[in-house]
């Protein structure tokens, strides 16, 4: 149990270190030695948690979407809905805006695509779908919801959430 909550701070260690140098240095010039001195651990220490440097994002985006489906949880399922869904990720994405701008502009955003399709798909089965959208109609918001997160979060443009989900929302009416 001792080496899991060590391997789990650890991880975390290197997380914050990789977002930490990447605010004064693009992804792809970042080495391993400088993510793990920045760190405070060992090389070894790094392998054991990680096969690459784009591993560490896709851990730090696997604990903030397995954190969003436990909001889940804590919600009455009746009032789960399809706009609420898109409000919360909004809120999440605002809640990592920092790290999201980063793989903006490092151009990572397309190691995300996966793992947020699967967690979308998640969440889906946790909601109140209405029963009139089909698999192609939430494939559709799956994909549009992922684009439009990381533009929202390039430049909101000044739209909160509610009405960027009353406006993704819109599209599907028609």
């Amino acid at each position: 149990m001792k080496k899991n909550k060590q391997k789990e701070r650890s991880s975390l260690w290197i997380i914050e270190a990789l977002f930490l140098l990447m605010k004064n240095k693009p992804f792809h010039e970042i080495t391993i030695t400088e993510i793990t001195e920045k760190a405070g651990i060992s090389r070894l220490t790094y392998y054991r948690n990680f096969n690459s440097k784009e591993d560490i994002i896709l851990r730090y985006y696997d604990i903030m979407f397995e954190d969003f489906l436990l909001m889940f949880d804590n919600i009455n399922k009746e009032e789960l809905d399809l706009k609420k869904l898109i409000i919360m990720s909004f809120d999440r994405f605002e809640e990592n805006h920092d790290q999201a701008l980063l793989l903006i502009r490092d151009d990572l955003t397309h190691l995300l695509l996966a793992p947020f399709s699967n967690y979308i798909t998640r969440a889906l089965e946790k909601i109140n779908i209405p029963s009139s959208l089909n698999y192609f109609q939430l494939k559709f918001i799956e994909g549009g919801l992922f684009y439009t997160l990381f533009n929202w979060t390039k430049d909101s443009k000044n739209y909160t959430p509610e009405q960027l989900a009353d406006n993704i929302l819109d599209i599907v009416k028609h």
